[in-house]
């Protein structure tokens, strides 16, 4: 007998890239191997405007439809910590000095089917165009703008910041009686290769191990850039992943994944 488990999905990039083909995704591997090794036909909603906070997103893909359970991408700690960041062609104060909280308002909700649309590649290509725009040259005024926001605090305030989005979604998921389920941080390159980052990426996910285990939540945590044939995860740019990069992580999610939706479906 054939069971059915809606999956809602909080992310970014990783759930929708546009540049690969849809059955490439993981979430699509893992669909077609819950169905083949357990029948069970797993349906995905997925909410990824980062512009709006984990628990705002949350809301629209339940209002949606009623969900099983919550997928959710915990998003790096060591971001958006300089102090001045562009939009457009004006420069601002860091919105994490300002503000706590993203605004709610209507989540962006990607489906899938919509990927031939030019203007979900639009909408995508739009949003990467923004987070590039933020950043300031690769120069010394660069590198003067992140020790300024680091001396403001603001690398202790994004962390911060992204444990109280985190509390509050767990807190949201407790209330609507969803289970939860976190999907870590994908490593970029240089988070392996480069030893300082890679330490600080370490501590931040010893940290998450440590929480995540506490509050009894199922995840996985990626600290991988190669799969079993030696094959590299990441695509050329050293952030996003390759479908090497998707296959490894479906083959990885599965064994840990498949005994929650099980639990949460009550089969054996």
């Amino acid at each position: 007998m054939e069971s059915k488990f809606c999956l809602g999905i909080i992310g970014r990039c990783l759930a929708f890239q546009p540049w690969m083909a849809i059955s490439e995704l993981y979430h699509r591997k893992l669909k077609q191997m819950l169905f083949e090794r357990e029948n069970i036909h797993l349906q995905t909603s997925i909410a990824g405007n980062s512009t709006l906070s984990p628990v705002c997103r949350l809301q629209t893909l339940s209002q949606k439809k009623p969900l099983d359970g919550v997928l959710y991408h915990m998003r790096h700690f060591n971001h958006s910590h300089s102090l001045l960041v562009r939009r457009g062609y004006k420069f601002s104060l860091n919105p994490l000095l300002t503000s706590k909280e993203y605004k709610c308002s209507n989540a962006v909700h990607f489906p899938l089917s919509t990927r031939k649309s030019n203007s979900f590649l639009s909408s995508f290509d739009e949003e990467l165009t923004e987070q590039k725009k933020k950043s300031f040259p690769k120069n010394s005024l660069g590198l003067i703008n992140l020790l300024a926001g680091k001396l403001c605090g603001l690398n202790k305030i994004s962390i911060k910041q992204e444990w109280i989005f985190f509390e509050n979604l767990r807190k949201l998921c407790i209330t609507l009686n969803i289970p939860l389920f976190v999907l870590g941080p994908i490593p970029q390159v240089k988070m392996i290769t480069n030893h300082k980052k890679k330490t600080r990426f370490q501590k931040m996910h010893n940290l998450t191990h440590s929480k995540l285990t506490n509050y009894d939540i199922p995840y996985y945590l990626p600290f991988s850039m190669y799969d079993s044939f030696g094959d590299p995860l990441h695509k050329k740019d050293e952030v996003h992943l390759r479908e090497t990069g998707h296959t490894f992580l479906a083959n990885e999610l599965y064994p840990i994944i498949t005994p929650w939706i099980k639990s949460i479906l009550r089969i054996q």
